[in-house]
């Protein structure tokens, strides 16, 4: 139970993946080439097949990337988290900085910065 003073900030135990839209967006794509090559092969267009292709491999690829690399990020903090292998800061924030660059704040001895342009597994809402 959380003290009525505190906020939890991130706790990987409760969070869910979500930077699922990352690669959701190639999917969009995905099925472009996949339409898009399709229907070239039906009316035997060679310049529309070979399109299809590329859109199609390009998509597959960015999905495999984005969806490979978040995960495997979500997957790894929720391992640590099972083995242990985490710290729990407590207190005051204390130095809080915003600038364009993003944010910094120190609790007790742990020193944390982000940006609202860094995609991580730790994103929260």
């Amino acid at each position: 139970m959380e003290h009525p003073h505190f906020v939890v900030a991130f706790d990987i135990g409760r969070e869910s993946y979500r930077a699922w839209p990352s690669g959701a967006f190639g999917l969009l794509f995905l099925a472009i080439g996949v339409i898009w090559w399709s229907i070239a092969w039906r009316v035997r267009n060679a310049q529309g097949i070979r399109r299809g292709r590329i859109c199609t491999a390009f998509a597959a690829c960015w999905v495999i990337a984005a969806f490979g690399s978040s995960y495997r990020a979500h997957w790894a903090l929720r391992r640590d988290l099972l083995r242990g292998h985490y710290e729990i800061a407590e207190g005051r924030v204390e130095d809080f900085a915003s600038g364009k660059k993003g944010e910094s704040f120190r609790v007790g001895d742990h020193r944390y910065s982000y940006s609202e342009n860094d995609v991580t597994s730790a994103s929260t809402p």
